[in-house]
């Protein structure tokens, strides 16, 4: 697992630093995205995972977006088979908050 990218430096992240390129798509649907991804600031790879809680009842929908550092494609392909919510290091990201694990 690669942590040199300058994401995992900073303290509180904006939606304008996680500005990425998609590198592959593993799924991608209106609600849920598998992808791998390079930071555009850095070029770092990243397994990336959008995750959008739809609320039916209120509109509020909730967006969690999960950034798991890897040295190269062929650890993305590995990794892409595990839940992601159970990788570390990872970067947590929603609109309110960055959780650095």
């Amino acid at each position: 697992m690669n942590t040199n990218c300058c994401l995992l430096k900073k303290e509180k992240l904006t939606a304008n630093d996680l500005s990425t390129k998609k590198i592959k798509s593993y799924e991608e649907s209106s609600h849920y995205d598998r992808l791998l991804v390079r930071c555009n600031s850095c070029g770092e790879l990243f397994l990336y995972e959008f995750y959008e809680y739809v609320d039916f009842s209120g509109g509020n929908d909730k967006i969690y977006c999960t950034y798991i550092p890897v040295e190269n494609e062929e650890e993305a392909d590995r990794l892409n088979k595990s839940k992601i919510r159970d990788l570390r290091p990872a970067i947590f990201w929603d609109e309110d908050v960055k959780i650095m694990l």
